[in-house]
């Protein structure tokens, strides 16, 4: 039970176990068959628990699956419930010995008839638990799934990479990385650097930043201008889940070497490739690293022959990207990738939707809206604008308007923001389950929102995200979460304080949209206020977290409200 996480998936199952524990203890006095049922009740909920972990590592679910998960996370939930409610009445020592301090007998008939009524709503509960498991057992849900190794079946249809069409993206489309290009160009081709040991050295790009920026577009542009210049070539895209013996036979038939990825062990793949660039110029994209342990596997394949070759990397991660330098001392650069600034997003948005960098001055003020959603980030900007464009009506007012209002939704639903939705989710699903619940937690604040990072740890330490490790504090845990969402640009970073330390953040408006679509489906919390009613689903039995809006206009009333109140009394 030590080991048990909390994610949106599992509910509160981390908090619920250890309250069931709490349970058992001398402090509440329960009924002996009371007492027998919760420990069967904690014993089968840690089992479940132990299988949602299972789950929740798992790529995708079918349906019966998902619906079992479901139905298991909202009955923690509403254990939690029942627990709480005895907990907080009798949680003080108001029992037993200070019966006669609380009202003498009539105390004891209270405390006795509770007794009662909590060990007949864990029956009820039990119950419950029962069912599911057996329903489980019925349908041999994960079981199946298990055997085959969590892999989908051969017959499965294969999505095509998102990644495919940015990479080959026309010249003439793509706007505002000019100067980001012609700096990459210039560290590939020593444009800087006078004659020297220096200049001969293997040198890295890692290229980082937020999904979606633009880096394998970038990285693509610098390869295909600066490869003529090398005596062999590479571009390899990376995994979340990296075969390396894939990546490695990849890399050797791009610079023009043979193997037999079937037979050959990674090592031999790794000695045929350093042997083959050993006495070459060579130019390898490695691109879309998301771990240091995969790229320390895929570097030992570089060898350094001080022919001015050169390795190009992209990554999400900051600490990916400084890896990428440091692990074997290796010479380079880090650029992260900015995202595109007004001017450039205009022009991205309005060729995608008018073929013409000119807007119809009836659209301006929407227009600006929906880029003020985009951030600057072009894959946002693209799947937007392809949308649009692709709507009969496109010409129509009410329709940039309804595509403004409805975005949340359409991120979920439309298949021209496949891209997006992608994007977003690889990054969601890289993350440890504890650092998910974290993430998704974020989307209780209001757009544009500056969240402190105190506010934010005390916050994620009370919902019961933080997981215990010895020799650590909640806080330190917290707070490395809160660096590590930064580290992966799910969060930019709001301010400094004097030592340099991120204090507050934001969240990107897209990733906010996507953090409220995945936190809707798991029933995670539910958004109230006069803008935001279709973040309520009807087929939601239960709501578990409230986040309220409410407009400037209606602040304004409730404080003169107030006022009046105050002076009438």
């Amino acid at each position: 039970m030590a080991g048990m996480v909390v994610t949106a998936s599992m509910g509160v199952m981390n908090s619920l176990l250890k309250k069931l524990t709490a349970l058992l203890g001398d402090e509440y006095k329960l009924l002996k068959g009371a007492r027998d049922e919760v420990a069967s009740l904690r014993d089968e909920m840690s089992s479940m628990g132990a299988l949602l972990a299972r789950m929740d590592g798992m790529e995708a679910l079918d349906a019966q699956q998902a619906e079992w998960r479901r139905k298991v996370r909202e009955m923690s939930y509403d254990m939690e419930d029942c627990v709480d409610l005895f907990m907080r009445r009798f949680g003080d020592g108001a029992g037993g010995g200070n019966s006669k301090a609380v009202g003498g007998l009539v105390a004891q008939l209270r405390m006795l008839w509770s007794r009662h009524n909590l060990a007949r709503k864990i029956q009820k509960l039990k119950a419950r638990v029962e069912d599911e498991s057996r329903r489980r057992g019925r349908y041999r849900l994960l079981d199946d799934h298990a055997a085959r190794g969590n892999q989908q079946p051969s017959a499965s249809p294969v999505t095509m990479d998102p990644r495919i069409s940015a990479l080959y993206e026309e010249a003439t489309a793509l706007v505002g990385i000019d100067a980001s290009l012609r700096k990459a160009i210039g560290w590939l081709t020593d444009e800087e650097e006078g004659e020297g040991a220096r200049r001969q050295q293997l040198r890295v790009v890692s290229i980082v930043g937020f999904g979606g920026i633009g880096k394998s577009t970038l990285a693509r542009r610098a390869y295909n201008e600066t490869r003529g210049q090398f005596d062999c070539s590479a571009f390899v895209s990376v995994s979340r889940s990296p075969n390396t013996k894939r990546i490695f036979a990849d890399i050797l038939s791009g610079v023009g070497s043979q193997c037999d990825v079937s037979t050959d062990s990674e090592h031999q793949l790794i000695d045929k490739l350093r042997e083959h660039l050993q006495d070459k110029r060579y130019l390898i994209v490695i691109d879309d690293i998301w771990s240091e342990n995969a790229w320390k596997i895929i570097s030992c394949a570089f060898v350094e022959n001080y022919r001015r070759s050169r390795v190009i990397t992209t990554t999400r991660h900051q600490n990916v990207a400084s890896a990428c330098l440091h692990t074997r001392n290796f010479h380079g650069h880090v650029h992260r990738v900015e995202p595109l600034n007004n001017e450039d997003s205009r022009r991205l948005f309005f060729r995608r939707v008018f073929n013409s960098e000119d807007c119809p001055e009836d659209f301006q003020t929407t227009s600006e809206q929906i880029l003020k959603k985009c951030g600057g980030v072009p894959l946002a900007i693209i799947s937007l604008a392809s949308t649009l464009a692709c709507q009969n009506n496109v010409m129509v007012i009410e329709t940039w308007e309804k595509m403004l209002n409805s975005l949340c939704y359409r991120l979920e639903t439309s298949p021209s923001l496949e891209w997006m939705r992608h994007v977003l989710d690889l990054s969601y699903k890289d993350l440890c389950p504890n650092l998910r619940a974290c993430m998704l937690y974020l989307g209780i604040f209001p757009e544009d929102w500056v969240i402190s990072k105190d506010d934010l740890v005390r916050r994620w330490i009370a919902e019961g995200f933080v997981c215990d490790a010895y020799g650590h504090v909640p806080e330190e845990i917290a707070e490395g979460y809160f660096i590590e969402l930064i580290n992966r640009s799910i969060i930019q970073v709001a301010e400094f304080n004097e030592y340099n330390e991120a204090i507050s953040c934001r969240v990107h408006d897209i990733m906010l949209d996507f953090i409220i679509s995945k936190a809707t489906e798991d029933n995670f919390f539910a958004i109230v206020g006069t803008a935001d009613q279709q973040h309520i689903r009807t087929g939601n039995p239960s709501i578990r977290r409230v986040s309220f809006r409410i407009d400037h206009m209606e602040c304004d009333r409730v404080r003169l409200l107030g006022a009046q109140s105050s002076s009438s009394n």
